[in-house]
């Protein structure tokens, strides 16, 4: 079990909130009109719904693991790396959802300028992994380097999954998932407290 980020957000009324919202308040079916529901969503920053989804699809992730479902397990602990990391690119290295031009709608996927002034969007595991690992080289975020760089639990995970019967993954694979999905999730408790990565 996670002690840091789930109990720190607890003390608040949810890890996803504004002054007048809260992701469980509209779940619960709390918000009565549609129109007000959109307008508050919209207010929540964008790294704030990827922490939110991190720690859902870590919780479901976990349940289905307990009950011995593994491959749905290994496909949301899959999507608990991706949102925390994506939460983090936005937090703290730089990349934006902001339009790539001038009167174009905002971006479905975080991305940086790269070194010829294009875009570099950041998208699925397992290439977010080793993207991330790249753009953190020689910036700050040394800890969440090292362990984007020293292993690949992802290899061979794949967004694509949820297409299949499952048969190949394999219980061991997903338990390394679940284990880089914790030591993530705790990185990004610590750059929260600490307001940066380090």
């Amino acid at each position: 079990m996670l002690t840091g980020w789930t109990h720190s957000r607890q003390g608040q009324a949810s890890c996803c909130h504004t002054d007048s919202l809260t992701l469980g308040a509209v779940r619960e079916g709390e918000q009565s009109a549609r129109g007000s529901y959109d307008r508050r969503v919209s207010e929540i920053l964008m790294q704030e719904h990827y922490a939110c989804a991190a720690l859902r699809h870590y919780g479901d992730a976990v349940y289905l693991l307990d009950d011995g479902r593994i491959p749905n397990a290994d496909y949301h602990f899959g999507f608990t790396v991706e949102c925390a990391l994506k939460s983090l690119l936005l937090r703290y290295v730089g990349a934006t959802m902001d339009p790539t031009k001038p009167g174009k709608p905002p971006t479905k996927k975080p991305w940086v300028q790269d070194d010829d002034g294009k875009p570099q969007f950041f998208s699925h595991l397992p290439e977010l992994w080793s993207d991330m690992a790249l753009l953190l080289t020689g910036r700050s975020g040394g800890r969440l380097a090292a362990v984007l760089q020293s292993s690949a639990p992802f290899d061979n995970w794949s967004v694509d999954h949820r297409y299949r019967d499952g048969a190949d993954i394999v219980e061991a694979d997903v338990q390394d998932r679940r284990t880089a999905a914790e030591v993530l999730l705790r990185l990004h408790d610590q750059a929260l407290t600490d307001g940066a990565l380090t």
